[in-house]
């Protein structure tokens, strides 16, 4: 990583831990030290400054004595520090931004719910890690450099190295696989709202599933074949999924209680979409499809007896 020339390194620090191109009186010192063991990079100059503006001097000393304990090769330790020192709330929209976010949802009102929802109280935890230089808006979107957010992520990995079922967050889709394929006494998933679903994958190793909710995934194109062998599920909620154009025709789900989809078709053209083949018993069935034409939304709900 190219680094900046000292002269050009200290004054970027300085612009971000003190808002002036020169330090306060007293800090000259730690200026020096910081931009010597930081390599001139200025992702770290920033971040540091920027960590370190408006601590006491006894602060300085602190964050020097940590600075100190670190590589100043290992810029993600680096980077760490001024991370360690965010509040639980900061912390978990920051790790959020990291695992699921960068780039990918605009600051609006739906980013505020989704970390509201998990009381991360967004609407003060993400001006502070803007404060902090840890993220950015570019053209409307959560941004973080990639450093960053590969510095989050070993976060989590590091709350347990060897066993993806114990991390507070999955992001990487061969631990999701293998959370999903190792407890298959997985009996929920719910993953309401969700804007990156498109598909849902085969789960044919999750036989215990008895409730599946999906619904407002606007994204989600296709449901896999394995889903109409589920013998468990009871639930399944595709409502409010409006791009889902593929479907499994017979569904062979003998504990199927309630199912609301959303479809672009009519009732004939999705045939026995909640018949609960193979057995004989009484069981009423809830068949809602919802389809839009050019001026209303209907709904039209339907109970099965078989």
């Amino acid at each position: 990583m190219t680094g900046l020339n000292k002269d050009d390194a200290f004054q970027l620090f300085c612009l971000h831990a003190f808002k002036r191109e020169k330090p306060v009186d007293g800090y000259g010192e730690f200026v020096e030290q910081i931009v010597n063991y930081a390599g001139s990079i200025p992702l770290a100059l920033t971040v540091l400054g920027s960590d370190l503006y408006g601590r006491s001097e006894s602060e300085w000393v602190s964050a020097m004595d940590q600075y100190k304990q670190i590589s100043h090769q290992d810029i993600q330790k680096i980077l760490q520090t001024s991370y360690d020192r965010l509040s639980e709330d900061e912390k978990n929209a920051f790790l959020d931004i990291a695992c699921f976010f960068n780039g990918q949802l605009r600051l609006d009102d739906v980013t505020v719910k989704i970390l509201d929802s998990f009381g991360f109280c967004p609407n003060f935890s993400i001006p502070r890690l803007k404060e902090k230089c840890l993220i950015s808006v570019f053209d409307g979107r959560l941004q973080m450099h990639d450093l960053l957010r590969d510095m989050g992520r070993e976060v989590v990995r590091q709350e347990s190295p060897k066993n993806p079922r114990a991390r507070s967050r999955l992001f990487f889709h061969k631990d999701i696989c293998e959370v999903l394929e190792y407890d298959i006494n997985l009996m929920v998933m719910n993953i309401r709202g969700c804007e990156f679903l498109t598909k849902i994958s085969d789960i044919s190793k999750c036989p215990n599933l008895q409730q599946m909710d999906f619904k407002d995934c606007k994204n989600l194109v296709k449901v896999h074949k394995s889903v109409a062998l589920l013998d468990k599920l009871g639930r399944l909620n595709l409502s409010g999924c409006t791009n889902l154009k593929s479907f499994p025709r017979g569904l062979l789900l003998r504990s199927l209680q309630f199912l609301d989809v959303h479809l672009d078709a009519s009732v004939e053209d999705i045939g026995n979409l909640a018949n609960p083949m193979g057995h004989g018993s009484q069981l009423s069935k809830r068949r809602r499809v919802d389809y839009d034409d050019d001026q209303d939304d209907h709904n039209i709900e339907s109970n099965l007896l078989t």
